[in-house]
């Protein structure tokens, strides 16, 4: 399995129509494709995780237009997608008794998936998914 670590995007939002699309079309327009995303909301406010493609020109793109973010490190894995493959990851993880702090995927039935992950120790989930 094709695994990687990359930096994730974090922008806390309003929840408010339209505000997930000013910030992915922010993105669009500096030329950045997000590989993966994930943004829910609570209590009124919300989160958008960005895994980009291309992270200093979306960092740019987000400074320019006066967007607050922060970044962490997340480990990506590239998986078959069909039932059971995203458990497998999370299995593989907790025998080495790494906690999972998040975890998104994306994928459309078919073909490959990835699982976006932040570990306690992204180096030791990374070696335990085989990479």
């Amino acid at each position: 399995m094709k695994t990687e670590i990359r930096e994730e995007i974090i922008v806390e939002l309003d929840n408010r129509p339209g505000a997930l699309a000013a910030v992915l079309d922010r993105l669009a327009q500096a030329g950045v494709n997000a590989l993966a995303v994930c943004a829910y909301a609570t209590d009124g406010k919300g989160a958008v995780h960005v895994v980009p493609d291309q992270v200093a020109r979306a960092k740019e793109a987000l400074r320019q237009a006066g967007v607050a973010f922060r970044t962490t490190l997340v480990v990506v894995a590239v998986t078959q997608d069909v039932p059971g493959a995203a458990a497998e990851i999370a299995r593989r993880i907790a025998e080495r008794g790494i906690n999972l702090e998040h975890c998104y995927a994306t994928g459309i039935g078919r073909g490959e998936a990835r699982v976006v992950l932040r570990a306690a120790d992204n180096a030791g989930a990374k070696e335990a998914l085989g990479a």
